[in-house]
């Protein structure tokens, strides 16, 4: 188990995320998980949850992301390694969004494979085939505030889209 604290301003910095003022402030985690002690095993069943309240850490971005830093909004993060060439990464924000994202290792580096991003409440599950799947419903979206983080005027998003998938 670990426990720390996140500054917003520095995740944005050390992610090289395109959205410079939508953290501020600081938020607690904690880090359950299982690191493999077997060097032959190569990192094969590594397994990390990391949780948080995200109390006292403003979102400043659009619905259904939003937050001010005085609410406790539940975020839930895991890392699997398995087989060791296949790396799963999912996020739970509340009932707000939820994300599963696979990469398999191709030359020495982790490549996207495949992935679902859900909005709303709902459990994310890999599709069966490669590529990113989009679903869910949201009461309120505004696309032209997400499009103000591309970078661009809107009609290029997939600079901004590949700067989040390695």
């Amino acid at each position: 188990k670990a426990l720390g604290s996140a500054d917003g301003t520095a995740l944005v910095a050390a992610f090289g995320l395109p959205v410079k003022d939508a953290l501020q402030g600081h938020a607690d985690w904690t880090v359950h998980g299982r690191i493999p002690n077997d060097p032959a095993a190569g990192t094969a069943g590594l397994s990390l949850r990391l949780d948080s309240s995200l109390k006292g850490l403003a979102i400043n971005l659009p619905p259904p992301f939003t937050k001010p830093a005085d609410t406790s909004v539940p975020l839930a993060a895991t890392l699997q390694i398995q087989d060791g060439d296949k790396l799963e990464f999912g996020w739970q924000y509340a009932q707000r969004a939820a994300a599963r994202l696979q990469f398999v290792s191709q030359t020495n580096r982790w490549q996207f494979d495949r992935g679902t991003v859900e909005a709303g409440s709902g459990e994310t599950t890999l599709p069966s085939t490669a590529g990113l799947t989009l679903s869910g419903k949201l009461d309120e979206f505004e696309t032209a505030a997400w499009l103000s983080y591309s970078g661009t005027d809107g009609r290029d998003n997939a600079i901004a889209i590949q700067q989040l998938l390695p």
